[in-house]
């Protein structure tokens, strides 16, 4: 979720540049903050989702939209979908592509993912007793944890890796895709992904299996960002992206806003066929946004706001951490506790609130400096700038120029 961004072996300014983004082995600031802007997504629905559901009509419709934030894990779908395939697309060229790009990708992952797990089935278990899961630990040491879920299995406390494991899985096999094919023939195969996951989603729910987590159904939001990071390649670049992102976002978020506050879709079949592709519509043009917007223009300030980017820079461990410290907060911040020191119901849902995103954000800081860095450190084995020795990012002012920056 927090690759860095790759580039072409060399980039010259030209009067119509073709891709005015960092060189290998950096990243565009703004991603970080579309990156916290995700995490805080998901933790603003599974910290409401863990509370009781208002009975006044305004709360209960304030409740309803939180439900939004279940849409942040598209947004991280679309972000490494860009983000991958910049890499793999800018750097299939070089001698140790799939070392560098799978090494990379270990050394970030594995660490904290298989740490939780040791954690968590082995460690808790052999000095607090074992805890029955609703899925065999298999499925979770493999990364194929959403397969029982799309089956309905009850895959807690570990619920929300099912998002990894579908990122896993397209890990492992678009660096063969990217390889094998041209620009033109990937942003065709994007495009029928996007196409094929409507499909799956439609045979899904006539089957009875959850369209919400099963693979294939799942594939629009990571192949939009795909198809985005190869169209910035071509002859036009990013240039024209931010008004029909404008528009793409209007469109798109009027239609699928209040049908996703009153209705999931879970129930709806139409809905749930649909609702995934144009969410992935939505944040791709968000993405689109963020990546061709001016430093001093508002999205640009909005994206690169620094409380936001710190948030980003965090977000894997956070939403790794997050689920498991909701109920160490809720039980210790009650409602009814809290009650007795004289604060309302609706103070107390915003200290749980507050209280969760903190301790979130300190465990992954934490983690980070603690444990997962040990092993970030050895990214310098799989270095992308070894091989790109002419690449120079481009100032400030020339980025301004580049992109016509307000």
């Amino acid at each position: 979720m927090s690759s860095p961004f790759a580039l072409p072996d060399s980039q010259e300014i030209q009067p119509r540049p073709t891709v005015s983004l960092p060189g290998p082995g950096t990243h565009l600031p703004a991603l970080d903050g579309l990156r916290g802007l995700a995490v805080i997504l998901v933790v603003v629905f599974h910290i409401f989702g863990a509370e009781p559901v208002p009975e006044q009509t305004l709360p209960r419709l304030l409740y309803m939209t939180t439900r939004l934030g279940q849409t942040g894990v598209d947004l991280f779908f679309v972000l490494s979908g860009f983000l991958i395939t910049g890499i793999l697309f800018d750097t299939k060229g070089s001698t140790r592509y799939f070392r560098n790009f799978y090494g990379r990708r270990t050394v970030r992952i594995f660490p904290l993912y298989y740490g939780v797990l040791v954690v968590a089935l082995i460690v808790l278990p052999h000095l607090f007793g074992r805890r029955e899961l609703g899925i065999n630990p298999v499925w979770l040491w493999t990364y194929t944890a959403n397969l029982p879920m799309s089956a309905g299995a009850d895959a807690e406390p570990f619920g929300h890796f099912w998002t990894l494991a579908i990122e896993e899985q397209f890990y492992l096999v678009w660096p063969v895709v990217v390889f094998a094919f041209g620009r033109t023939a990937l942003m065709r195969i994007c495009l029928g992904c996007i196409a094929g996951a409507v499909v799956s989603r439609v045979l899904a729910e006539s089957v009875g299996v959850s369209s919400s987590s099963f693979t294939l159904c799942r594939m629009d939001s990571l192949t939009l960002g795909a198809w985005l990071a190869l169209a910035a390649r071509g002859p036009e670049g990013v240039r024209g992206w931010r008004k029909i992102a404008i528009g793409v976002i209007l469109a798109t978020g009027l239609v699928m806003a209040p049908l996703y506050v009153l209705k999931t879709g879970v129930g709806d079949t139409w809905i749930q066929v649909i609702k995934y592709t144009f969410i992935a519509a939505f944040y791709g043009a968000v993405l689109s946004l963020a990546v061709t917007a001016g430093p001093t223009s508002w999205p640009g300030r909005l994206f690169t706001f620094a409380p936001l980017r710190g948030l980003g820079r965090y977000s894997y461990g956070m939403y790794v951490y997050h689920p498991f410290l909701i109920p160490f907060i809720a039980r210790r911040l009650a409602t009814g506790r809290l009650g007795t020191l004289g604060l309302s119901p609706t103070a107390a849902l915003w200290l749980r609130f507050g209280s969760i995103v903190a301790l979130s954000f300190g465990v992954a800081w934490l983690s980070r400096l603690v444990y997962e860095k040990q092993f970030l450190n050895l990214k310098k084995y799989f270095d992308y700038k070894s091989e790109n020795k002419r690449v120079e990012r481009p100032s400030r002012r020339v980025w301004a120029a580049v992109l016509g920056a307000d």
